[in-house]
């Protein structure tokens, strides 16, 4: 069925001759228990781990957007603001950017990557370093927040109310080592980042 849509949104456009902007993305990892898995990823869906919230992506968009890939953050408030970048139009006021500049030579800003008011959890990034709070965010099972092949008996760090990790995503995509004692003020300055988020997100 999908593949049916995608195909009569393409036929369309091309019918009428005019430029097509087809992007495509996930919004989160795999259904925790459903034998889905973010493999090699630690986490699922509704964790703040990679394998919860790190998902592919791909652009068509011929003559507009030259072929290429790229490692580049891109957030789902980021769509909107570079679909606008793309067809030459810019709106003030929303939330994300226009990811890209990024696509040639990937940003070493501050981003929030997510945050949970309610379940007190959170992930922001620099560069390499991601922040994570509460990882699992509600969740505290192996299935939610470990790893696909792992089969130690061992509590997963970074896991519960007010627990706070940093990881090197280029040394550690998994996520396994937290390297925050030997970088202290990245891992502070993320911290305040998300700290600024939730002070963002009241009502």
């Amino acid at each position: 069925a999908l593949d049916e849509q995608v195909g009569a949104v393409f036929e369309a456009f091309e019918a009428r001759k005019r430029p097509l902007v087809f992007w495509f993305l996930g919004d989160n990892g795999p259904e925790a228990g459903t034998g889905a898995s973010a493999f090699p990823f630690r986490g699922a869906k509704r964790t703040v781990f990679e394998g919860g919230i790190r998902t592919p992506s791909f652009i068509y968009a011929p003559g507009i957007v030259a072929p290429g890939e790229t490692n580049a953050v891109t957030r789902i408030v980021d769509v909107g603001p570079t679909l606008l970048g793309l067809v030459g139009a810019t709106v003030r006021g929303l939330d994300g950017r226009d990811v890209r500049s990024d696509w040639e030579r990937p940003s070493n800003e501050d981003l929030v990557l997510f945050y949970d008011k309610a379940a007190r959890c959170g992930a922001a990034v620099r560069g390499q370093y991601k922040y994570v709070l509460n990882g699992g965010c509600l969740y505290s099972d192996v299935q939610h927040v470990g790893w696909p092949d792992d089969d130690e008996d061992e509590d997963p760090p970074c896991v519960g109310p007010g627990v706070e990790c940093l990881f090197d995503l280029d040394k550690d995509p998994t996520e396994r080592v937290d390297v925050g004692n030997s970088h202290p003020a990245v891992l502070a300055a993320l911290r305040a980042l998300l700290f600024d988020a939730e002070i963002d997100s009241a009502p």
